[in-house]
């Protein structure tokens, strides 16, 4: 499945796409506000289908969507994919494992708005991020 633009998409804010279920509850609970709409993927397939039938005004991506696999970067793949199919997202990348080239490949992207560590990252700042860019 490729990702691109599509007629009769439906309008949704946020799509989060993480892997372990404890983070995709903790990443809804900080962000959520009554008015957003939030879909949830767990994979790269999964976000790809989101990808191609909703519209989106941020993503929130996984670096690492395979826990197990410590060479998976799939959230970098699917950062990839937005920007080939030039689709109007912003996109935050977190991680646990990332390094400085990882950093430095997802900041070449014009959609990447942040490239933050699951182990340091503030929850208020977080927030705050989502929320400007959303409304």
């Amino acid at each position: 499945m490729t990702v691109g633009k599509r007629e009769k998409k439906k309008e949704l804010d946020i799509l989060i796409v993480d892997d372990l279920a404890q983070w995709r509850k903790k990443l809804v609970t900080i962000i959520k506000k009554p008015q957003y709409s939030i879909k949830i993927a767990t994979s790269y397939t999964e976000a790809l289908q989101a990808l191609a039938t909703n519209n989106f005004k941020l993503a929130i991506l996984d670096m690492k969507l395979v826990d197990s696999d410590e060479k998976n970067k799939d959230g970098l793949r699917l950062l990839a994919d937005i920007d080939k199919a030039n689709l109007d997202i912003k996109v935050i990348i977190i991680t646990a494992y990332g390094t400085e080239e990882d950093e430095e490949t997802a900041r070449r992207s014009q959609k990447l708005l942040d490239f933050i560590n699951k182990r340091t990252m503030q929850a208020s700042k977080f927030r705050d991020l989502v929320h400007q860019t959303v409304g």
